[in-house]
């Protein structure tokens, strides 16, 4: 089709054809008015992006000190009649949050279990010059929710407030499904005992049978009964499983604690299970009955398989999130009885046993004596050593330091160490120690008693006032009087055996003692002053210090050399250049013979000394370059470059 142009106008460069299906690629191009149109549209966009950034940076930095509350459920797709966690996640400023007005859900259970925190964070932000720092405090609030009814679960809003502030959450949705059965997977949570006394430790473990094909990379433990306010986990003191045993597990149990598990095969329900278990002492700290909370564990089970198409045709596993729950243990807690507990009862039960050992055995009244208790008893963690003070035996005798040192744990015993004082030297043996106890099988309280530790005391003699100062009756000596038969020896003298000791500036300035007293704090200051003075002013110029430095430390660098590496002829070439820049003030990066030349030659440097230089650089440029292989031994170049960089420092010294 042929192009018609405008009426009225010559063909030529300018003319843009009216039908667009017959352009050419010369008409393509823009003009440079177009160009500069362009240009300046791209720069408009890029501010107005960048001034978009920069607001969302601004708000982000000042919402980050004011309070903000997430709901994070324990997943989006639970079960029917499965508790599943509800989480909620407040950053704070201020004081700790309370907790939010939880509305009554239709068809489902909500169980409060706990609060932990704070995590307390400080973020420091310079914007403009202005330093602000924020410091956030993170709480977590934990519910347990049963659904009740199949399809949606909304979780709507929550006002959480800290003091004069509050936030709000977003509503969360959850999808309640059908359970299907699960086969293979159990998790039981067993008890040492099912009844005991307040204070009484029981072993709670928890088994996580698994009999299935599951993600070994993807779960996780809830455990709430660890934040059962009647109830204290104490930390363990025996040694657990290592964690580069090979069947040790870590299992994280949240708020930074965590735990140490075993897996092993075992015998279950008349097959061969893969075991998790893992053990912590429960302590009851009020009487009662209690249904201890369920515990939860999370997995990817292996539902099938599926095949990737490819070259291998590989087949990958395709994984369903499950839940399972635990049992439900109850545990009856009763009251300490009353009646015949004794005085210095310090509050163990179960069966215990004590012995005591002492060093050192042989001391003088008032010395210290290291008294060593070893008890031994159902859970090291429990076991607290009787009060000394208590025991009437001990303190007639014995004054009891009050130290409250913490045990250690040594093969199933604690060790316990106290220091006793004797207080007569008629002692002979340190008294047994009780240990009180209840025994919770008899229901009774009992004795343990270490045996006694004989002692040698010797008597000293307490120095009184009165022998101070010699008032008392003179004892005694040994020593027999003799007369003296030439009569009273008289001290009486005249005033003149007195030397006249009167001070005065004179005497100051005539003592050599004195002049130094006076002078030598001024001295010093003087001294003092004039060397930070020099080193300021040494230090002042960083230039004049480098050159200062270059000789040297050419000189370490080319000793440090080794001619039988690879990279001798690249190292003596760099320490050149490292000393030719710092002593020429160049960049010694890329210094090139030519450059130092020109500056050599300006400070004197006599042409045989630049032609040692040349022959150096080129050298070493060979050798660093052709493997190695120069025009002379790596050992020669750097005997040559010690001797050629002692006499450029001899020249440049001069100028």
């Amino acid at each position: 089709m042929p192009v018609s142009y405008l009426k009225g106008s010559v063909p030529d460069h300018t003319l843009r054809p009216v039908f667009p299906n017959s352009l050419s690629k010369s008409d393509l191009s823009s003009s440079p008015c177009d160009q500069t149109m362009e240009t300046n549209l791209i720069n408009v966009v890029r501010i107005r992006v960048g001034l978009c950034l920069l607001v969302c940076l601004l708000s982000v930095g000042f919402a980050q000190g004011q309070m903000r509350a997430q709901a994070v459920p324990g997943g989006t797709n639970v079960f029917l009649g499965e508790p599943f966690s509800l989480g909620i996640q407040v950053v704070t400023p201020g004081a700790r949050p309370s907790l939010p007005n939880m509305p009554k859900i239709r068809g489902c259970k909500i169980a409060y279990r706990g609060m932990q925190g704070p995590n307390t964070s400080r973020r420091t932000t310079t914007i403009n010059r202005r330093t602000r720092t924020v410091s956030t405090s993170t709480y977590l609030i934990q519910y347990e929710l049963t659904p009740g009814v199949l399809g949606s679960l909304i979780i709507p809003a929550l006002t959480i407030r800290a003091g004069k502030d509050q936030a709000r959450t977003k509503p969360v949705r959850v999808n309640v499904g059908k359970a299907t059965p699960i086969s293979g997977i159990e998790l039981v949570v067993r008890l040492s005992k099912d009844q005991c006394y307040v204070g009484e430790p029981v072993t709670v473990t928890w088994t996580w049978y698994i009999n299935a094909e599951i993600d070994g990379r993807r779960w996780n433990f809830s455990i709430p009964m660890l934040n059962h306010p009647a109830f204290e986990f104490p930390e363990p003191v025996s040694t657990p499983p290592a964690p580069q045993t090979r069947n040790a597990v870590r299992i994280p149990l949240g708020d930074s604690r965590q735990v140490m598990a075993v897996q092993k095969r075992v015998r279950y329900k008349g097959k061969d299970w893969t075991a998790v278990e893992f053990s912590r002492v429960l302590i009851p700290g009020k009487p009662g009955t209690f249904s201890l909370p369920r515990s939860t564990v999370s997995c990817n089970v292996v539902t099938g398989y599926r095949t990737r198409r490819g070259f291998f045709n590989s087949r990958e596993p395709t994984y369903q999130q499950r839940q399972v729950h635990s049992n439900t243990p109850r545990l009856k807690v009763r009251p300490m009885p009353q009646q015949g507990r004794p005085k210095n009862y310090s509050g163990n039960l179960g069966t215990f046993s004590i012995r005591a050992n002492a060093k050192p055995t042989t001391v003088n009244v008032g010395d210290p004596i290291t008294l060593t208790l070893s008890i031994a008893g159902p859970f090291p963690e429990s076991i607290r050593p009787p009060d000394l003070t208590q025991q009437e035996n001990l303190a007639k005798s014995f004054r009891v330091g009050r130290d409250e040192e913490s045990g250690t744990h040594a093969s199933g015993r604690m060790i316990f160490t106290r220091i006793l004082r004797v207080l007569n030297p008629d002692v002979k043996q340190i008294p047994p120690i009780e240990l009180w106890y209840f025994d919770t099988r008899q229901g009774e309280y009992r004795v343990s008693r270490s045996k006694p530790i004989r002692i040698d005391v010797k008597a000293t003699k307490i120095v009184t006032a009165l022998d101070a100062e010699g008032t008392g009756a003179v004892s005694h000596t040994g020593r027999r009087l003799r007369a003296f038969t030439q009569g009273i020896s008289h001290n009486y003298d005249d005033l003149s055996v007195l030397d006249n000791q009167q001070t005065g500036l004179g005497t100051w300035f005539g003592s050599s003692a004195w002049l130094c007293l006076l002078f030598l704090p001024v001295a010093a200051y003087a001294s003092l002053l004039g060397g930070c003075t020099f080193v300021r002013i040494r230090n002042g110029d960083p230039r004049a210090s480098r050159a200062r430095k270059a000789h040297a430390l050419a000189r370490k660098s080319l000793r440090a050399i080794h001619p039988d590496q690879d990279s001798a002829h690249a190292d003596i070439l760099n320490a050149l250049r490292q000393f030719l820049g710092a002593r020429l003030d160049l960049a010694s990066g890329a210094l090139t013979f030519a450059d130092a030349r020109t500056h050599l030659e300006g400070r004197g440097v006599p042409h045989e000394a630049l032609q040692v230089l040349e022959t150096l650089f080129s050298s070493c440029e060979a050798g660093r370059y052709g493997g190695g292989v120069g025009m002379g031994t790596a050992a020669q170049l750097r005997t040559t470059a010690l001797e050629l960089v002692d006499s450029l420092e001899k020249q440049l010294r001069r100028k």
